[in-house]
């Protein structure tokens, strides 16, 4: 993704206060803006962090994490003042998710602990992998901070409109296609 000057300034703000407050942070792995998906290049046995910015007020969100099958790894988000993770948490196939929402003021509702919105990704190797012989591998993933309305993704509607559009067309020139089909033979006479 490109990066902004806001970009920039959480970095800073970031770094910056875990040097006041003596708290290691892990490497940034970008910054999660609202329906902008990262491609990440992980180190596995690793921490990453994401800084969650652009959330708009009295919203819903969902923050999920997809990897190719062939690489089996444990995904674990978490805010980063919680300890014991995040409570949303929810994991389907190969698909890490945590759903949330904000208030009228843009914070997390039900995290008044975070200062900041930062999230943390840590992986782990889970499992036997084509990979197996190197030791020091990287996993590939797509982290993606998705606007929900009413816990469904805008782009299901996109994807519903299109769809419905193909079905109209279709029923509008099913007439013309069997006629077509019914009024010629298998040499393509007319009878």
């Amino acid at each position: 993704s490109v990066c902004c000057p806001w970009d920039a300034f959480i970095v800073v703000v970031l770094v910056a206060g875990g040097w006041a407050l003596d708290v290691p942070l892990p490497p940034v792995g970008g910054v999660l803006l609202p329906d902008e998906p990262i491609t990440v290049t992980h180190p596995m046995d690793s921490t990453l962090s994401f800084p969650v910015d652009d959330l708009l007020p009295s919203s819903y969100y969902e923050i999920r994490i997809s990897y190719p099958a062939i690489n089996p790894t444990q995904f674990k988000m978490e805010w980063m003042s919680q300890e014991e993770g995040a409570a949303l948490r929810r994991r389907l196939l190969n698909t890490e998710k945590i759903m949330f929402s904000t208030d009228e003021e843009g914070r997390i509702l039900g995290r008044e602990d975070l200062t900041a919105h930062v999230l943390t990704v840590t992986t782990k190797n889970e499992g036997v992998t084509v990979y197996a012989f190197l030791d020091n591998r990287n996993v590939v993933y797509n982290i993606v901070l998705e606007t929900l309305f009413y816990g469904v993704p805008y782009a299901v509607f996109r994807i519903g409109a299109i769809a419905a559009a193909a079905l109209g067309l279709i029923y509008w020139q099913l007439p013309r296609i069997y006629d077509m089909v019914t009024s010629t033979d298998r040499k393509g006479h007319k009878p």
